[in-house]
């Protein structure tokens, strides 16, 4: 049944949200720099001015994809709603209406394996949410799907739990390794605000994978 009366919001998944600001300061950054030292009228070789003007256009044009198809997402009296705030956009959903989801999982080479859901219906314009995009996603989804739990949610659980979990350990000790060098280099006086940026980032990252963990360890278990 759906659960009435309860707010439930969609977060940012955590590692999209990291790259979306690693492209944008990046880019600004070098954009920042140029502009100000005259690099692209300077002289900076060919070569270099090609590939710097080349980076900064590639996340330029990441940075507006991501404005565009950024959601923000809740679920209150039975109802999901969509909002794209930068496009001044608006898609409410009743949950309580007939509606069909279909399963499906993708992946980014070793950028990972994601599931999403799409929602279609009647008198609606179907709609995809996945993990890439929540952090809690599986929390959205079981205030959404009527029929949890079901086979096709299942299958693609355990392929993503298949898939991710022996690449866990890897990415959970080279986040500690991080977090050692930054530590190393405060013990030996060398500080700079931006470690505690770090710190704070890597802290994240080390929870958010030892959830996704867990979470793999439960399913492989089933």
């Amino acid at each position: 049944m759906l659960i009435k009366n309860k707010i439930v919001i969609g977060f940012p998944n955590i590692f999209t949200s990291f790259w979306f600001l690693f492209m944008i300061t990046g880019g600004a950054g070098l954009l920042y720099v140029s502009i100000e030292r005259n690099v692209f009228t300077g002289d900076l070789i060919l070569i270099g001015k090609f590939f710097l003007g080349l980076f900064i256009l590639i996340t330029t044009g990441i940075t507006i994809f991501f404005v565009l198809k950024f959601r923000l997402l809740y679920i209150w009296k039975n109802k999901l709603f969509i909002i794209r705030p930068f496009i001044f956009k608006l898609q409410k959903i009743d949950l309580t209406a007939n509606l069909k989801y279909k399963w499906s999982t993708w992946g980014l080479a070793r950028g990972g394996t994601y599931r999403s859901m799409k929602i279609t219906g009647q008198k609606i314009k179907a709609v995809t949410i996945g993990d890439i995009e929540f952090e809690n996603f599986d929390v959205i989804i079981k205030h959404i799907d009527k029929s949890q739990p079901n086979d096709a949610k299942a299958q693609c659980d355990l392929l993503q739990a298949k898939e991710e979990l022996s690449f866990m350990s890897y990415y959970i000790f080279l986040c500690v390794l991080l977090l050692a060098m930054f530590a190393c280099l405060n013990l030996a006086n060398i500080f700079h605000w931006i470690h505690i940026v770090a710190y704070l980032v890597l802290l994240l990252f080390i929870i958010s994978l030892l959830t996704k963990r867990r979470r793999y360890k439960l399913i492989m278990k089933k």
